[in-house]
Parts: C-alpha cells; sequence; structure tokens
C-alpha cells in the first residue's frame, strides 16, 4: 500500500509540474529529463528509508539539488545553467512575454 503523505504529495506536485511545463514547451526537455531522474532518484530514496520522506517543499527541493548536482553532465549546454526545481513551478505563473500573475 502506498503511503501518503506530505512526502508522496510533494512528489506528485513535482512530477505534474514537470510534465505540465516540459509539454507546454516551459521547462527545456534536457532540463526536464534532468528534473526527472532526480525525482526518480529522491523518491526512491524516501520509499527505502522512512526517515528521508520530507514532508515541507523546503525539505523536499534541496533533496531534489542533491541528487543533480550528483549527475550533472557536460553533453548538453544547459549543464552549465545552475539546476531549480522551483523553475518550472515559478515559469507557470510568470513569462518573460507577459506580466507576472503574482504581482496583480
Amino acid at each position: 500500500m502506498t503511503v501518503r503523505d506530505e512526502f508522496f504529495w510533494l512528489g506528485e506536485i513535482n512530477k505534474a509540474t514537470l510534465v505540465i511545463n516540459s509539454r507546454q514547451g516551459l521547462l527545456p526537455m534536457p532540463i526536464a529529463e534532468e528534473a526527472a531522474k532526480a525525482l526518480r532518484e529522491v523518491l526512491a530514496d524516501g520509499d527505502a528509508d522512512p526517515t528521508k520522506r520530507a514532508k515541507t517543499y523546503i525539505t523536499f527541493e534541496p533533496l531534489m539539488l542533491k541528487k543533480k548536482k550528483k549527475s550533472r553532465s557536460r553533453d548538453h549546454a544547459d549543464a552549465r545553467r545552475p539546476f531549480q526545481p522551483g523553475y518550472a513551478r515559478n515559469l507557470s505563473f510568470c513569462h518573460s512575454s507577459r506580466p507576472c500573475s503574482r504581482s496583480r
């Protein structure tokens, strides 16, 4: 049975964010793929060890950053750009060609 705690829902939110923003073209595919890999690793760690199940976004996001730093490659130009899991979430609210909806 799947445990549906905060960690589970943070994982679901991050999965949805990656899918939606990559399909809408807001998140470049190389970054989306790297973020998905990092997310899978964080989720697997949490399933294997209950002490690694973050309960808040502020503790979940650094786990993804840590995984991403370990897997960073030089195969594409985006690898030089800092990875930000919140990047997709922020782009869904603010896009350079329109005003930020949060500022209204």
